[in-house]
């Protein structure tokens, strides 16, 4: 999931890719392995609690406010869910930040609050369905006494809203 989100990036031309969470999860991994079969480099910004967080939003929002204040600023920023993108869209819209012309955003999970955000967000959407019905399977093959397959891929998919969108020239 996190390979098809850079690479929908790295498609539209951006090249400082920066991934938003509160800690290093398999997307990251993903990230990382798109960037190193592209030539790439995307940095990690590790989104810490306190300072009045309560939520992913009020992350994502934090999150907006350090990526102003930096010397650099990211052309797409990967947000580990859909709630922290969010967050981090209101947070960079309220600093003078526009989305997509001036910083990409793209989140991951299809959240419902996804299609509703301003700009409507990029995500990766996973088949939440489809993963129920393969743990149900499994279980009830374990529960029977049958072996299961240990490991079962299921593709994601990415819904391509107005969040992302080529960088410009120069990020601002």
């Amino acid at each position: 999931a996190g390979y098809k989100a850079a690479n929908h990036l790295f498609e539209l031309g951006h090249d400082h890719i920066m991934f938003a969470s509160a800690q290093i999860d398999p997307k990251w991994v993903g990230i990382q392995r798109c960037c190193n079969d592209n030539m790439r480099h995307a940095s990690l910004f590790l989104l810490k609690e306190g300072d009045g967080i309560r939520n992913y939003f009020d992350m994502g929002a934090k999150c907006a406010k350090d990526i102003i204040g930096s010397r650099r600023l990211p052309t797409a920023i990967i947000a580990a869910n859909d709630e922290i993108a969010v967050g981090l869209i209101n947070g960079l819209s309220r600093l003078g930040c526009r989305v997509p012309e001036d910083v990409s955003v793209i989140g991951f999970d299809d959240a419902y609050i996804a299609a509703y955000s301003n700009p409507p967000l990029t995500t990766i959407h996973y088949p939440k369905a489809r993963i129920g019905i393969e743990m149900a399977r499994m279980l009830i093959s374990m529960l029977n006494g049958q072996t299961t397959q240990p490991n079962i891929t299921l593709e994601t998919e990415l819904v391509n809203r107005e969040s992302t969108a080529s960088p410009r020239d120069e990020s601002i």
